[in-house]
């Protein structure tokens, strides 16, 4: 059974018997005991852990999400959310044009 394990330098790594570690898609047991794919790109070093070879795996790295750039109100330029919002209330917003009072 593989477990997650960090290394000093912060790297997350599968730890566990040599023989279950391999380069490519392994299944790695979470502490709350479910099983995650994860994906080993290299090996690290060989450990003996009660007379069994154990090794470090290291982790893919996850892809950061990607967000759309939004204005104050949490819409992107020129989304209907953004186009619809209402006037502040200063003589000549209408709420779609740019306005001296709320800075649009």
């Amino acid at each position: 059974m593989l477990t997650y394990r960090k290394t000093k330098d912060g790297q997350w790594v599968a730890f566990g018997p040599a023989t279950e570690v391999t380069i490519g898609q392994v299944q790695v047991t979470t502490k709350a005991g479910k099983a995650k794919v994860e994906l080993v790109t290299r090996l690290g070093r060989v450990f003996d852990v009660g007379g069994v070879p154990h090794v470090y795996g290291y982790l893919a790295p996850k892809a950061a999400p990607v967000y759309a750039a939004s204005n104050r109100y949490g819409a992107s330029e020129g989304s209907p959310s953004r186009r619809s919002r209402r006037p502040c209330g200063y003589p000549g917003c209408n709420g779609i044009d740019f306005c001296d009072e709320c800075s649009e």
